[in-house]
């Protein structure tokens, strides 16, 4: 019996085809396939529906079976069960079943090799035993669950193609200057001096990708740009038959997948985007660097494979799928494994009434603890690991079990008094479970091995997970989600923090600063590491939530609203810790939108702060940051600096043509529309502020695209001084408003 790792899974006619990487080779193996879903009814009869259905010609098998046709349901169902012969007739069985009416559909829109992976207990990556047409089997020792997994050696290549381009924009249309493949230490340049003329350049970097036969091809923009430019060009000699860079020669132009959308969507309130145009390979990995999901490519393939495994998602998709469908992909799993079936559309129970007293008690969202604009030294930084999901889990909290029919429970929300189900673990904190165990093992990994290491980067990929868990729960698209359950995770977060600052004043501590799961505070007397384990020990207790001991700054300082001076701001600080590491955030160096001389110009002067203890030296070191400053506006009044040191990147939060304003990232937007680059909602503009108070709005920014490397930039030198000064006094003010130094 051979062994080998689950590497990608595709269609292939009426078969699974599961690619299955050797020691030093990729088998391809086939498992034959048949759709199947579910019915139910309340008004007809389902042995005489089992009957009128069974000479259908196209569904191989029909019986009943019981399931929770609602996640909220207590007892199971009958339902029908319906098997259909091949995929691409599942449309027609659905049409003609349509006709019967008062039917209501169950796992009919569920992914196909997930639900295929789902039923047969396999992931992406799975070490597997596999002989014959049987189906493969987890090896002893690998699971979803496991830390310290096996993982095959990755031939990968890195794809790139340098355009002829008769325009600012590289076009289908302009011929191809050259291709290079880079390798893990050598590179491959092919050009039309090396291979002839341009359609055997494309023929040979097929051969070449073939001869490499590597398990994973990186791009940039390969979506959205790379590879619909090489179909157009294959397309234009009349060669897409013979070009192919899959294992098993298919079509290069096959590989397509389009989105429904435009590429634009939501998360947290934040407007992002990614290419509608998706190229999937066959047995090997396309993975564009340039995708627009800010979730799981940033952590790089360790941080894919992690989700992958815990999601049961191919690869592929993993690398452009949104960290919402990470999360649905885990509850289908859960929900079939425990015989819930997952309703054709989203079941978000609607909000139970409330009275306008009730909407105010519940509608409060998390604990803030407003800190004092200033600077404070000796503060201790305490952090709450994984509050929301973790919550979630030891206090059952489920779109089901809040609210439950079940009235007789002992278990209640606090404030709003909703009953909790003590009969069954809910769906969520099922799947919360697994990632929350893992990422605790994972982080204490990542701090032992640095933040280069795979463990590192495997927590920060289910991080974003677990951030996002929370929200799901309320989010309307949400297949299984209830307003009232995430109304009472802040709830009892509420509650935690109010107990952890009882606690902290009993063993002496002054709280500073609290928001949602992050506590600073200073203690009034001289205290060791064992008076902060004795706090941390008391609050888990108390909360059954771990409470880390982040570190302690030589010195802290919150920031004020610009808009109300007296008030600080919740998440504009920096600071010191004993250990000589600073700690910054809302400053500009943490911004996208700021341009990389004012980054560079605030990294020096956090260099200088950096070098002091305490207030007095802090206060004495501001002449030397004043020089630092003087240095870079003095570098922008002398001119010839680099565009990459001016440009600025902004997100468009909506269409160009949805703005009422003439912002600089819509005149930039409009700037690009007029060379035939459309850009849309989520999408980054980069752009050099020329002219900022040109009557005309056109004359005001130049796109980073109509700037030549070869040509003398012009910028606005009064426009960047005005950002650099802004910096600066931002970082500083602070001693306007706020006490200096703060004790306790």
């Amino acid at each position: 019996m051979k062994t080998g790792w689950i590497l990608d899974i595709n269609f292939e006619a009426n078969s699974i085809v599961v690619w299955i990487k050797d020691h030093d080779k990729v088998i391809k193996k086939y498992y034959p396939y048949n759709p199947s879903f579910y019915v139910s009814t309340r008004t007809l009869n389902l042995q005489k529906l089992e009957r009128s259905l069974e000479k259908h010609p196209h569904i191989i098998s029909i019986g009943q079976e019981r399931k929770y046709v609602n996640i909220r349901d207590h007892h199971k169902s009958p339902v029908l069960k319906i098997t259909v012969d091949k995929l691409y007739n599942l449309h027609w069985v659905l049409k003609d079943i349509e006709k019967i009416g008062n039917l209501k559909y169950y796992n009919i829109d569920i992914p196909h090799i997930r639900k295929w992976l789902y039923h047969n207990e396999l992931y992406p990556t799975a070490k597997v035993k596999f002989e014959g047409r049987a189906l493969p089997k987890i090896v002893d020792g690998d699971s979803r669950r496991s830390i310290y997994y096996e993982l095959p050696e990755f031939n990968s290549i890195q794809l790139d193609v340098e355009v002829q381009k008769t325009s600012i924009r590289p076009r289908i249309d302009d011929k191809i200057k050259s291709i290079t493949i880079k390798l893990e230490r050598d590179k491959i340049f092919l050009d039309e001096a090396e291979g002839g003329d341009e359609a055997e350049l494309l023929l040979q970097m097929s051969r070449t990708i073939k001869d490499l036969d590597p398990d994973i091809i990186y791009t940039t923009n390969g979506d959205a740009f790379l590879f619909p430019y090489l179909i157009a060009r294959g397309s234009y000699h009349g060669i897409l038959d013979k070009m192919s860079i899959s294992r098993d020669h298919y079509p290069f132009k096959k590989s397509l997948r389009c989105l429904q959308s435009n590429g634009s969507y939501q998360s947290y309130g934040i407007t992002y985007y990614r290419s509608p145009l998706q190229y999937f390979l066959h047995g090997r990995l396309h993975i564009d660097g340039a995708m627009g999901t800010r979730a799981f490519p940033w952590q790089g393939l360790d941080g894919i494979i992690e989700v992958a495994r815990v999601s049961m998602v191919p690869i592929q998709k993993v690398a452009r799928i949104t960290i919402g469908q990470a999360m649905t992909s885990m509850q289908f799993y859960e929900a079939m494994k425990n015989d819930i079936l997952v309703p054709k559309r989203k079941v978000n129970t609607a909000e139970k009434f409330k009275s306008g007293l009730e909407i105010v008690k519940s509608d409060k969202g998390g604990f803030i603890f407003t800190p004092k604009v200033g600077f404070y030294e000796d503060v201790y930084e305490l952090d709450f690991t994984s509050m929301y999901p973790t919550i979630m889990l030891t206090r059952n909290v489920s779109p089901e079990t809040i609210l439950c029919s079940c009235k007789k429970t002992t278990h209640h929300v606090p404030e709003l008094g909703y009953n909790i189900c003590d009969k069954r673990m809910g769906l969520v904190p099922r799947v919360l479970k697994l990632i929350l165990e893992k990422r605790i093992k994972y982080k204490k990994l990542g701090k032992k091995y640095g933040k280069k290491s795979k463990y590192y980067a495997r927590q920060a990929a289910l991080k974003w997970i677990l951030v996002t868990s929370f929200g799901y729960m309320g989010y309307r698209n949400a297949r299984f989600g209830r307003i009232e359950a995430h109304e009472s995770v802040t709830a009892f977060a509420r509650k935690i923090l109010l107990d952890t600052l009882q606690i902290a004043e009993k063993h002496g501590f002054k709280v500073l600063h609290g928001i949602v799961d992050c506590l600073w505070v200073q203690a009034e007397n001289n205290i060791n590491q064992d008076d902060i384990k004795l706090f941390c020990d008391e609050v888990k207790e108390k909360t059954q939530i771990e409470l880390d001991f982040e570190g302690k700054y030589d010195w802290i300082i919150f920031l004020p609203l610009k808009s109300e001076p007296s008030i600080a701001t919740l998440n504009h600080y920096y600071g010191k810790f004993k250990n000589g590491g600073l700690k910054v955030r809302g400053l500009q160096i943490r911004r996208h939108n700021t341009p990389k001389i004012v980054k560079d110009a605030q990294e020096e002067v956090l260099e200088v702060f950096k070098k002091t203890h305490n207030w007095n030296e802090f206060n004495e070191s501001i002449p030397t940051a004043k020089r630092v400053l003087n240095e870079y506006i003095n570098k922008i009044k002398n001119g010839g600096l680099d565009s990459e040191d001016l440009l600025i990147k902004t997100r468009l939060s909506k269409d160009p043509a949805d703005y009422a304003m003439n912002t600089r990232q819509v005149i930039t937007a409009k700037h690009l529309q007029k060379f035939g680059i459309k850009i849309n909602a989520g999408q980054m503009v980069h752009y050099v502020i020329t002219n900022a108070s040109a009557d005309n709005p056109m004359f005001r920014v130049t796109p980073a695209q109509m700037i030549s490397n070869n040509d003398k930039i012009r910028y606005d030198k009064k426009e960047y001084i005005k950002l650099l000064k802004e910096m600066f006094s931002d970082m500083l003010s602070f001693r306007k408003y706020g006490s200096i130094p703060c004790f306790a």
